[in-house]
């Protein structure tokens, strides 16, 4: 599995627990939703995904490893293959577009050569070749999702986590991401995990779902909705 929750619990401090016992695995190249109220525990999860948070109890598998397990060196070694994409774009505002996107290869140090070759290819996929030397505060919100986007994916990972990705962009944009999306399992074998509370964004692209409530998370199926 590439990703698998067993009785995973999560609190802040010495508060109540935000999740409690959840469990469910995905298979590598699948695609889910998770969803629930506002305070329901979409960003805890996701953010135990990018193991950012550690769990208060359970077991959470990544590509077949226990990473509860793992010192913070092999956590940030792991990281590698997880490309995150946040509401709230998180660019940065004194580097263009090219740069914004290219920052995770040149962390890596590929070669300029390299990277150029990746480039194009993220540029085309996502429209977003007339702006490569636009800077973040000049474009729409949508363009600025969709330089987040191509920048989670530009080392192609093997688990890619959106957080409310349309939160912050219009219906006909929203569309658009939730088409990119995916293309993610077969363009990269990539899974991927979409938090949002769009239903109806749900049911124009289904796939199962996550969904989160009073603490607990129940797989199910965009038919239970209706």
């Amino acid at each position: 599995m590439s990703v698998d929750f067993l009785n995973v619990s999560i609190r802040y401090g010495t508060d109540r627990e935000v999740l409690k016992g959840v469990t469910f695995a995905l298979a590598e190249g699948a695609i889910c939703y998770l969803t629930g109220d506002s305070g329901s525990g979409k960003t805890s999860l996701i953010r135990s995904m990018f193991l950012a948070k550690h769990p208060f109890s359970g077991v959470i598998r990544l590509f077949d490893e226990d990473v509860t397990q793992l010192s913070r060196a092999q956590k940030l070694e792991m990281r590698r293959e997880i490309g995150i994409v946040f509401q709230d774009f998180r660019l940065i505002d004194h580097l263009n577009v090219y740069d914004n996107i290219a920052l995770p290869l040149r962390l890596r140090n590929e070669s300029e050569k390299a990277i150029a070759q990746q480039m194009e290819q993220a540029l085309e996929l996502l429209r977003l070749t007339d702006q490569r030397y636009a800077f973040p505060p000049t474009l729409s919100g949508g363009q600025q999702q969709l330089v987040a986007i191509a920048r989670a994916v530009i080392h192609t990972p093997s688990l890619v986590l959106a957080d409310e990705p349309t939160g912050n962009v219009d219906i006909h944009m929203a569309e658009r991401i939730m088409q990119i999306f995916h293309r993610f399992p077969k363009l990269f074998k990539s899974t991927v995990v979409i938090a949002t509370h769009s239903y109806s964004l749900i049911r124009d692209h289904p796939a199962p779902i996550v969904q989160l409530a009073n603490g607990r998370a129940e797989v199910r199926q965009i038919s239970d909705l209706r």
